[in-house]
């Protein structure tokens, strides 16, 4: 581990206790994040007072060997805090003042229902929405719409999609060319992932972009972004959003949790890289390609905080993992995760919402109201009518310039001819 990073881990130990310090149960010790010899270390006791929503030790390795991937969890040394809390905020609830978690989905009695479900879906990667919510009350106890919400509550952390999100938006609605992809009821699973997060292979970039070049890479950085387009990087838990612009607000979503991506990349290593969807839904995992590509853009592209010798993607990731909500691990650089990784690897998905990036590094758009009054007036009609006003005032001041430079020459050529004479 370098200095750098080892700095960040302890600046974050502070901001992790304090925003969670109701997470902890009763007077649960608090064991040391970090050991003498520079590894980390979060025991078993730490994470039975962290996961309080669970009531097992089992029920905890369960959902971080079935959702996360991770084969040992009682050995695992990645801190998942913001995974947990999505999770939470998804399946539990909180009673009265006490710190007690419980499952809050008509759907689902125990931790070990959603686990069940998610299996379920794994092993049937084209099945359809219908025919997975069936499964979930198969004799017809439980409404469409619980049916329909456990579905959707059970793709959010398993796959960290949103299929749902259309349906909070209008018919029409639209952000640079992206509207959220809604999982029909008879469309296999594999078709909507496929279809909310396309390859564009076949898209051809303009000018040659290729966002693993150093040149494009620098002009990405995140806090050039901030400083120069005015731009704000809002977390978001949906990866279907990642990298997504919105031009009106001027924000850029951001899928944060790398902790989760490392994991999945971990857990995906007997697959190949550009493995398919239909076969890595099956395994648990989105597209080892799609989560390469989002963790690079985070620490190599957005946050390059390994070679960051100012310091400014350092300091605006810290700002954004304390106040507002990235998770931690994202000031991990880790590295590719993964072996067999060329440096110059293209990219498949992210490809066209980078270039938009970049071409709005290249063109900022305006800071202040008059600049800003100028372009909004600034058309091709509104040009070709000043540029003619233009040219009439070039040739009238012209024809006066020549008359009198006329008269100049008259009197002039007067008082040569009879120096006496007043003129």
């Amino acid at each position: 581990m370098t200095g750098t990073q080892t700095e960040l881990w302890l600046e974050d130990i502070a901001v992790v206790v304090a925003e969670e310090v109701d997470w902890f149960v009763g007077n649960s010790a608090l064991v040391p994040l970090r050991d003498t010899s520079g590894s980390f270390e979060n025991s078993w006791e730490t994470w039975s007072a962290v996961l309080h929503g669970t009531r097992s030790d089992a029920e905890k390795a369960s959902i971080m060997r079935d959702l996360l991937l991770v084969s040992d969890p009682k050995k695992s040394h990645k801190p998942f805090m913001a995974y947990w809390k999505l999770y939470e905020s998804v399946f539990c609830a909180r009673e009265g003042q006490e710190t007690i978690i419980q499952v809050d989905n008509a759907a689902f009695a125990s931790h070990a229902d959603i686990l069940e479900c998610a299996k379920r879906l794994r092993a049937s990667p084209t099945w359809t929405r219908d025919q997975l919510a069936n499964t979930l009350s198969p004799n017809n106890s439980l409404s469409q719409g619980d049916r329909e919400t456990a579905v959707e509550s059970v793709i959010r952390v398993l796959f960290m999609l949103d299929c749902s999100l259309s349906k909070k938006y209008s018919e029409n609605f639209e952000v640079d060319g992206y509207s959220p992809a809604y999982w029909e009821a008879t469309e296999p699973f594999v078709s909507y992932v496929e279809r909310a997060i396309p390859e564009c292979n076949n898209v051809q970039p303009k000018s040659g972009f290729e966002p693993h070049k150093p040149r494009y890479m620098k002009a990405l950085k995140a806090w050039k972004l901030r400083k120069r387009c005015g731009v704000q990087f809002i977390p978001t838990d949906n990866i279907m959003e990642h990298l997504l612009y919105d031009p009106e607000m001027g924000f850029v979503h951001v899928f944060h949790h790398t902790a989760y991506l490392k994991a999945h990349l971990r857990g995906s290593t007997s697959q190949p890289i550009n493995q398919k969807a239909s076969t890595s839904l099956g395994l648990g995992t989105l597209p080892p390609q799609l989560l390469l590509e989002t963790l690079h853009s985070i620490q190599f592209i957005l946050f390059p905080i390994s070679n960051d010798k100012t310091r400014k993607s350092i300091r605006l990731l810290q700002r954004l993992v304390t106040k507002d909500g990235f998770d931690p691990n994202a000031r991990l650089d880790e590295g590719w995760i993964r072996d067999g990784v060329a440096a110059n690897f293209r990219y498949k998905y992210w490809n066209q919402r980078l270039e938009i990036l970049y071409q709005l590094a290249k063109n900022p758009p305006p800071r202040n109201g008059f600049i800003s009054w100028i372009e909004r007036h600034t058309t091709e009609r509104n040009a070709l009518t000043v540029a003619i006003i233009g040219l009439f005032l070039s040739a009238f001041f012209g024809l006066l310039t020549c008359l009198i430079g006329g008269a100049q020459l008259a009197v002039a050529i007067m008082a040569w001819k009879d120096p006496k004479q007043p003129i």
